[in-house]
């Protein structure tokens, strides 16, 4: 399957990573727009299931694309911060289904945080104690190594991944 134009941000793992960045609001505002669009059997298409699932990439700093966007290909993603905390990339694999492994998420993580630093990121210096922790735990379990210092409120205006607004 080729894909034609900008996939949807709710299918991809690095367009959850950016949903996850935006006030609920205008989530809700981007589900009535674009109705959810599906691709495959497995695409997120009710607001409530999209919520759940944005609620889980909130809490373990790393997003999936679960045969969502294409049959077969599985994908992760973790997020780039720059020095304001706020995300500005997302650095993600993709790979057939049957070969993605999410042990991989751990070395995915750290070279985000290398990336992330590169930028002025600092997580040690402006993440508050429960957070510094989760950032430790979140390592040993392969999920994203940098946490945004403070909640997400990044505008998404347009990109690579589709239009938010």
């Amino acid at each position: 399957m080729q894909l034609a134009g900008e996939p949807p941000l709710h299918l991809t793992s690095v367009g959850k990573l950016f949903l996850v960045a935006d006030e609920a609001a205008r989530v809700r505002a981007y589900a009535m727009r674009t109705g959810l669009s599906d691709h495959t059997q497995n695409s997120i298409t009710d607001l409530a299931k999209l919520e759940r699932e944005l609620s889980f990439v909130r809490q373990q700093y790393c997003a999936r694309d679960n045969e969502e966007l294409e049959l077969g290909v599985r994908c992760i993603a973790v997020g780039i911060y720059d020095d304001s905390d706020r995300l500005v990339a997302g650095l993600s694999l993709s790979a057939p289904a049957d070969r993605l492994q999410d042990a991989w998420l751990k070395q995915l993580s750290h070279t985000a945080l290398d990336i992330s630093r590169s930028l002025g990121y600092r997580p040690e210096q402006a993440a508050p104690a429960d957070v510094q922790a989760a950032h430790r735990r979140c390592i040993g379990y392969g999920c994203s190594a940098v946490p945004p210092a403070t909640p997400p409120g990044m505008r998404v205006r347009t990109g690579r991944f589709g239009k938010l607004s």
